[in-house]
């Protein structure tokens, strides 16, 4: 006796094809086909799961949100400052469709820059810690800068936009320098003098685009995992996982800087940011 097997509606196989971040969506009855999942087709951020999973066993430690100066800051311990450094015009205020910012310009002169950091939280964040790093950001122009969004050995942000590979301390972050020829966001950890890795995101700056940025260190420090998407949840890079040249610091705190190399301003656009351990 030959099997057949039935296609009516409850029979039917999953369908061939489908493409990463699609869902399968009625079509009819019985018939599903492959699209993009609602609102977009994204992948909850690692963010996003951790606000709904109080099994996480993580809690926020400090969040950061753009104000009309200073920064404003909540969090469950102290910090020593946040400090604000702007060689151009502002900071200003504004909103856009990746929500209200804080824009931060150079001046006009080469080498001004801007920058915000904040000293010596209590926490004490640490690689090793298992923590989770998260920023919305923007940029206001691609051309002839140097950028950095991240975590730094206490407050040295400054320091990492003076060089593409400031080695005198630990960082981890995101970073974009045309005078390294970059035309991609740039993944990057940097421990010290051992050295730096970078790895290139495929994902190019646009000007009218905001960013979510994640960054988690394994228990341990053994791995640290990065993660870019547009503001909107559509994903623009696939997670990657980098294992070599991870930071060591015992005083890791979160800043943005941003250098022009020509003579024009240059800006960023901060949006919020938030630490969990």
């Amino acid at each position: 006796t030959v099997y057949t097997h039935p296609t009516s509606a409850g029979n039917k196989h999953v369908p061939a094809g489908g493409a990463a971040d699609q869902v399968l969506t009625y079509s009819s009855d019985g018939t599903a086909v492959w699209a993009a999942a609602a609102g977009g087709g994204s992948t909850p951020s690692y963010l996003d799961l951790l606000r709904n999973d109080a099994s996480s066993g993580k809690r926020r430690a400090y969040v950061i949100y753009p104000s009309s100066y200073p920064l404003y800051f909540h969090g469950t311990g102290y910090i020593s400052y946040i400090s604000e450094t702007e060689s151009g015009s502002g900071p200003n205020l504004d909103v856009d469709d990746g929500g209200m910012h804080q824009e931060f310009l150079t001046g006009t002169s080469t080498n001004d820059e801007s920058y915000f950091k904040i000293g010596h939280y209590y926490y004490g964040l640490t690689p090793e810690a298992d923590f989770l790093y998260w920023t919305r950001f923007g940029l206001s122009h691609t051309s002839d800068l140097r950028f950095f969004a991240g975590m730094t050995h206490y407050g040295q942000v400054h320091n990492i936009i003076n060089s593409d590979d400031y080695s005198s301390q630990d960082w981890a972050g995101i970073q974009f320098s045309t005078a390294r020829g970059d035309t991609n966001f740039q993944f990057v950890t940097r421990k010290s003098s051992v050295g730096q890795t970078l790895v290139d995101t495929g994902v190019a700056p646009d000007t009218a685009k905001s960013y979510d940025f994640e960054m988690e260190f394994s228990s341990g420090g053994t791995s640290c995992r990065m993660r870019l998407t547009e503001s909107d949840g559509t994903i623009v890079c696939s997670d990657e996982t980098i294992t070599t040249n991870l930071p060591t610091s015992t005083q890791f705190d979160p800043g943005y800087a941003i250098r022009t190399l020509t003579t024009a301003e240059k800006g960023f656009k901060f949006y919020r940011t938030e630490a969990w351990i």
